[in-house]
């Protein structure tokens, strides 16, 4: 399954099936342990120009920091961003002021179904242009604002490993 979404990300093809990729990976797994060592990965790219590994890094790199800009947009786990999400990211990773009204209006134009929420493909759509780099800084910023908020919002937040008692405020 791994090595299928590898063939469907560098290939930009998702018509590649799981048979081709059990196919492709059982003519390069040689020691028959349905993985693939560096020795193995360094034999299958021999042949392939460094001006196209390099392109298909960019490719994993781009799809990986789509796949956790997607986990850190989609805060309720249900396979769809919503306004107060998309206004989350304005505000946490574009360090936006916008209103909810605002947030609703951006997303018009991303959201292609007209179903008034982003999925992941849309939301992939809408940041196709941007940089590796840039969607991993967004990341980043919305994590430590995830991180920093989660200690007050769960009932045992004193309990958590990464909670000292320096940080315990009383009022």
């Amino acid at each position: 399954q791994e090595y299928l979404e590898f063939l469907r990300t560098v290939l930009e093809s998702s018509s590649a099936t799981l048979q081709q990729a059990e196919k492709s990976m059982a003519f390069k797994d040689k020691d028959h342990d349905d993985k693939l060592s560096k020795e193995e990965l360094a034999e299958s790219c021999s042949g392939v120009d460094a001006e196209t590994l390099v392109k298909w890094c960019e490719k994993l790199e781009r799809a990986a920091a789509v796949e956790r800009l997607w986990a850190a947009l989609d805060k309720n786990h249900d396979g769809k961003v919503d306004a107060a999400e998309y206004l989350a990211f304005l505000r946490g990773a574009l360090g936006s002021q916008a209103k909810l009204e605002q947030a609703e209006k951006a997303m018009k134009f991303k959201d292609k179904d007209h179903d008034g929420t982003l999925s992941k493909s849309e939301v992939d759509a809408s940041v196709k242009e941007e940089a590796a780099a840039t969607i991993v800084n967004w990341c980043e910023k919305l994590e430590a604002k995830s991180k920093a908020a989660s200690p007050a919002t769960s009932i045992f937040w004193c309990c958590r490993p990464e909670t000292s008692t320096d940080e315990v405020v009383v009022g």
